[in-house]
């Protein structure tokens, strides 16, 4: 399915009252044109949408098991509920809760166009259960060396939408489609490690100036060259 079938979709539910996860946040779609949507609340004020934020969260939705609309569009601008509504009320979107906040997936046909559904506990199993698949098999994007390991759990969860999970002794997990991050404590990684935010590749040992560490299993090598960090994975061994 294409996004600009998704766009089809969306031209018939306009002059709807479209129904907000958050009650009272109703809006009526008015128009769509190529790259916009303009949209009415019941308070009578007027926004313009623009398709490419629509784009954005139709590209996550495809791409993951279920999606956090702040989270994917960045938590900024006024109004974020909207494009979530407008995705709801779709009948191949489903909306449920994950970590207490709101989320949505795609699935088969389950409603009426202008209509929420709220996915079902077989439903919300089947994602979680993809959500472990993926983390099982996910690369590390970041590894986040930190003396302050609550403080920085706490701005990771704002920031991605992903609740912070505890793995073991000084070690949390930030997990969602766009980021895996390793939350370390300094303290368990000794000081010879900087803290810092250290990007994840995959490549040739360093030769020199790395220093060997073990988190989860995985074995990375962390360095410090002309003030960039950088963590190298290999194969545990």
């Amino acid at each position: 399915m294409k996004f600009t079938d998704v766009v089809a979709d969306i031209k018939r539910l306009v002059g709807l009252e479209l129904q907000s996860i958050k009650k009272g946040a109703e809006i009526i779609i008015d128009d769509v044109d190529s790259s916009s949507i303009k949209v009415s609340t019941k308070g009578g004020d007027v926004r313009s949408r623009s398709l490419s934020e629509l784009e954005k969260v139709w590209k996550a939705l495809i791409s993951s098991p279920a999606v956090h609309v702040d989270s994917v569009l960045g938590g900024s601008g006024s109004s974020r509920n909207q494009p979530e509504t407008i995705f709801a009320n779709l009948p191949y979107v489903e909306f449920l809760y994950l970590d207490g906040k709101k989320h949505l997936a795609l699935v088969r046909p389950s409603h009426e166009p202008g209509t929420l559904k709220l996915a079902s506990q077989s439903t919300i199993e089947v994602i979680n259960h993809k959500f472990s698949k993926l983390a099982l098999k996910g690369a590390t994007s970041l590894i986040v060396v930190t003396a302050d390991l609550k403080a920085v759990a706490e701005s990771m969860e704002d920031i991605t939408g992903a609740r912070a999970t505890w793995e073991e002794e000084g070690i949390y997990l930030i997990n969602n489609p766009q980021v895996r991050a390793l939350l370390v404590d300094s303290a368990l990684l000794g000081a010879n490690i900087y803290p810092g935010t250290y990007p994840v590749v995959k490549g040739n040992l360093p030769k020199h100036g790395a220093v060997r560490c073990q988190l989860l299993e995985r074995i990375y090598w962390l360095t410090r060259r002309s003030d960039a960090l950088m963590a190298m994975e290999v194969e545990a061994d």
